[in-house]
């Protein structure tokens, strides 16, 4: 069975979301850092979760909770690690997770603001509690330095003070899970994994993929799954045009999708948040 995340389950769990809202305008390309932060960051974190799913998969990891909760707490949890290891990227790292929870928010809203039926029977979480939970990870990983986040995020002091054993516990599964399922030294290398880069259809989405490649995110990002854990069998990567916004690991063709509709409805969700 294809496993698929539409946009409107990435975002909020949101039957019918990348439809009904109404489209920017697309035809000039994002120039501002925040922008290209925002876009880039959920980029990121998407990339990150749908990777999850293909370890989760491909080493038979046992998930106690549904998977799609797992997959959002590797993907938060490895941006802030690799922000305390590299202290040289960690402001660039924590304002991805930042974005990333920014937009369940914004998607939350929008649903609300359009009347769209929420699925309570979908996989995944409702966008409002992906986004608290984000906002919980992240402060509770330095407190000191996300003090303010409480306030700005509303998050009510009965939840944030969990939030630094929530975190102290996720860091303690990623570690376990990278213990036991990583590449060993021993290990030979990993299967080759091919990044595909279609066509882009507009300046918006050809801007995105700059920004992308130039930053070589793609590359990086898999290379370090790959360094991490042994991937037995090739697969790809592969941004292209689907008809609808959605990002996708797709066991049986061994590929990670990401549509360009979903770059696209990154930069609307990022348009409103001026």
């Amino acid at each position: 069975m294809i496993h698929k995340i539409l946009v409107v389950a990435l975002f909020g769990s949101i039957l019918g979301l990348g439809s009904t809202i109404p489209a920017v305008a697309q035809e000039s390309a994002p120039s501002d850092s925040d922008f290209v932060t925002f876009v880039l960051g959920n980029f990121e974190f998407l990339i990150l979760h749908e990777l999850a799913h293909m370890l989760i998969g491909e080493k038979n990891i046992p998930i106690i909770g549904p998977e799609e909760n797992a997959a959002d707490y590797i993907a938060v949890t490895l941006l802030i690690r690799a922000g305390k290891v590299d202290p040289d990227q960690q402001p660039v790292l924590r304002q991805f997770v930042a974005s990333a929870a920014e937009a369940f928010s914004i998607s939350w809203e929008l649903g609300r603001q359009y009347g769209i039926e929420i699925p309570y029977w979908d996989a995944h979480a409702l966008g409002i509690q992906r986004y608290y939970a984000i906002v919980c990870l992240l402060y509770g990983s330095d407190p000191a330095e996300f003090g303010d986040l409480l306030a700005e995020a509303e998050l009510p002091e009965a939840r944030s003070r969990s939030c630094e054993s929530e975190y102290a516990k996720a860091d303690q599964s990623l570690q376990w899970l990278l213990d036991t399922f990583g590449r060993g030294p021993s290990d030979p290398e990993s299967a080759p994994v091919q990044i595909i880069y279609e066509q882009p259809r507009s300046r918006m989405e050809q801007a995105i993929v700059e920004a992308i490649q130039s930053r070589q995110m793609l590359e990086q990002t898999v290379e370090a799954i790959r360094q991490r854990f042994l991937i037995e069998s090739p697969f790809k990567v592969e941004i292209r045009a689907c008809g609808q916004p959605q990002g996708a690991w797709l066991p049986a063709e061994r590929a990670l999708v990401v549509c360009y509709e979903l770059l696209d409805a990154f930069a609307q969700f990022e348009s409103r948040r001026r």
